[in-house]
């Protein structure tokens, strides 16, 4: 059974990410210039391209705002990622056992839409952050 990833953004002004740049530079991160979050979907199961597709575009994003990109795993590519030589990607998602209402909503979601293929889903947040250069030579103080 295959895994998919798919990874949402915002197209123009991600509207969460500059409390999350305000919270960290609160806790003493003072040199993250930037910071972008970004929601990211795990779904299991056996999907055609059309399908992927129609998740992407029908579930995940609101065709305005945002924009996905998805990758079957294992995968180590960043798709459409062009990063600064001073930003690092960091993922976080909820450990197995959690409960994740959001998951348990794609799969019945997709069921609705005619995607009977979705077996399991998880949830997760993606952060770029980007640090002054000085933070990417190894020097970062808190």
């Amino acid at each position: 059974m295959s895994i998919y990833r798919f990874v949402i953004r915002f197209t123009d002004f991600a509207p969460h990410s500059t409390g999350y740049l305000a919270d960290a530079r609160a806790l003493g991160f003072h040199d993250l210039r930037r910071m972008e979050r970004q929601d990211i979907f795990f779904i299991e199961g056996q999907l055609s391209s059309k399908e992927l597709q129609q998740l992407a575009f029908d579930l995940f994003t609101d065709p305005v705002t945002q924009s996905a990109v998805w990758t079957e795993l294992p995968s180590q590519e960043l798709p459409h990622l062009d990063l600064e030589p001073d930003t690092v990607i960091v993922e976080v998602s909820p450990n197995l056992g959690v409960t994740d209402p959001v998951a348990h909503e794609i799969v019945r979601a997709a069921q609705e839409l005619g995607i009977e293929g979705v077996h399991q889903a998880a949830t997760g947040l993606r952060f770029l952050l980007q640090f002054d250069s000085s933070v990417a030579s190894g020097h970062h103080t808190i």
